[in-house]
């Protein structure tokens, strides 16, 4: 039996406080088999709310993180499929309509690619560009809740779009960094996008998902329903929030604010009054009602801005 050669992907998550790249193998002769079979990561300080802000950091912690993923995998990393996050991530609703090209009004895969492209024929504000565009809704000569309209007779194709388009600032910053690295960008990813193909099934991307990804610095949205992208968002609010609250609620650093975040900061009504974390051999105390207080109040802050959202 003639096996067919393995076809490997990389891509890099370069986050406010890590980055890391995977290795995927696809093989083809189990189609939907898809592998992990290298990994690495590295602490990222060159990065705010999903910003570069200094260079020469993010350059190091790639660089750690896809040396590592080579060393596991055994590949070389050269193009990369990265996301894009921040702050400056916004999406927008779009609608696209051509007339059907074919003598016999039967609607090809030209047509629809034609109509996805009309939608983004906008006028955009200074300094964005168009990062992903999402088919939510195709219609034919008024028909609608169609999917995929290819093989479809008429003579008008519509099509509701999500544009998500970020800022061109941003990509560009984004680019050299990588390019310092000596990786080319393969395609450009919104991360909540990724995030939901990671972890939403099938029947719940049919039957409707809200998908909050809270990162360090920001936290990404997916609104999935029917299949498709709704809606994508950034919410500058992260896991950084709830850590500088601490560190000012229990007049404490950083690191033992950090620590009480990641060992003990819950939702859940407090059962127990005290706490104590150890940092550089040092022990801390601070009472429970006090951790719980100051992070419901910045989660509450979070889900108010996820309410706009939808």
């Amino acid at each position: 039996m003639h096996e067919t050669t393995p076809s490997y992907f990389f891509g890099l998550d370069i986050g406010t406080s890590m980055v890391r790249c995977i290795v995927g193998m696809a093989d083809a002769n189990e189609p939907g088999e898809i592998s992990i079979v290298g990994h690495g990561s590295a602490q990222n300080i060159g990065m705010r709310k999903g910003a570069v802000v200094h260079q020469d950091d993010v350059i190091e912690a790639i660089t750690h993180a896809v040396t590592e993923a080579e060393r596991v995998s055994g590949r070389r990393v050269e193009r990369v499929t990265v996301n894009v996050n921040g702050s400056h991530v916004t999406g927008l609703n779009s609608k696209g309509v051509v007339a059907i090209s074919a003598a016999s009004h039967e609607i090809g895969d030209e047509d629809r690619f034609r109509a996805e492209e009309a939608a983004t024929v906008m006028k955009l504000p200074p300094n964005r560009e168009i990062i992903q565009v999402f088919a939510k809704n195709y219609r034919v000569d008024g028909q609608d809740n169609i999917k995929n309209p290819v093989g479809m007779q008429g003579v008008r194709l519509e099509v509701d779009t999500h544009i998500v388009t970020a800022s061109t600032p941003h990509l560009n910053n984004l680019a050299a960094v990588l390019d310092k690295s000596q990786l080319a960008v393969n395609h450009f990813t919104v991360s909540s996008l990724a995030a939901a193909e990671a972890v939403l099934s099938r029947q719940q991307k049919e039957s409707g998902s809200v998908l909050l990804d809270i990162g360090a610095g920001t936290t990404n949205l997916v609104v999935i329903e029917d299949g498709e992208v709704q809606h994508v968002a950034v919410i500058p609010i992260g896991g950084i929030n709830i850590t500088n609250d601490l560190a000012i609620g229990l007049k404490t650093d950083l690191a033992v604010a950090e620590l009480v975040k990641v060992k003990h900061a819950t939702l859940a009504p407090p059962d127990y009054d005290s706490i104590t974390v150890k940092y550089e051999g040092k022990e801390h105390s601070f009472t429970k009602s006090d951790v719980h207080m100051i992070v419901e109040a910045r989660v509450d802050e979070l889900f108010e801005y996820v309410d706009k959202e939808l």
